[in-house]
C-alpha cells in the first residue's frame, strides 16, 4: 500500500469534491481517497500492483479537473 498527493486545479465547490472522490474511489487498487477544496489536492492510498499513478490521473481528468502534479 502505497500513498500519494495529487495536486488538483479546478476544484470549486463541495460537487467537485465529490466528483473527484468519486473518480479516484472507482480506480481498481484505490483503498482510500481524501480530497480537499481547501488545499486543492488528494491524498490517495492505493495499492501500486494494481492501481498506477497514471490511472488516478486519468480519472480526475475524465470528471473535468487537471492534476498539476503527483507524489
Amino acid at each position: 500500500m502505497t500513498s500519494r498527493k495529487i495536486d488538483i486545479e479546478g476544484m470549486s465547490c463541495g460537487h467537485c469534491v465529490k466528483w473527484v472522490t468519486d473518480a479516484l474511489m472507482s480506480v481498481n487498487g484505490v483503498k482510500d481517497a481524501q480530497v480537499s477544496l481547501e488545499s486543492r489536492n488528494a491524498i490517495v492510498e492505493m495499492d501500486e500492483t494494481v492501481a498506477t499513478d497514471e490511472a488516478v490521473t486519468e480519472a480526475i481528468r475524465r470528471v473535468g479537473y487537471t492534476v498539476v502534479s503527483v507524489t
